[in-house]
């Protein structure tokens, strides 16, 4: 019958960091959080962006309008 041989702690942290590299990977082997999963995550700013429309002045509105409307601002 075949003993099963184990394999020392120090090598699996070696095969460990080596994978870590070849899959571009962070190494980690004391499980410290790094944030990583949100780093990698999408950016959600520029899909928000487009989701709202662009603010419009008065000053603007009445030009798009070509004086079909006046908007007076009061404050001025």
């Amino acid at each position: 019958m075949a003993s099963i041989a184990t394999v020392a702690p120090s090598r699996l942290a070696a095969l460990n960091r080596l994978r870590c590299t070849i899959f571009q990977t962070s190494y980690n082997p004391t499980s410290v959080r790094t944030g990583a999963k949100y780093l990698r995550a999408r950016l959600r700013g520029p899909s928000m962006i487009e989701y709202y429309p662009k603010q419009v002045t008065i000053a603007q509105f009445n030009r798009m309008s070509k004086g079909a409307f006046s908007i007076v601002d009061p404050l001025e």
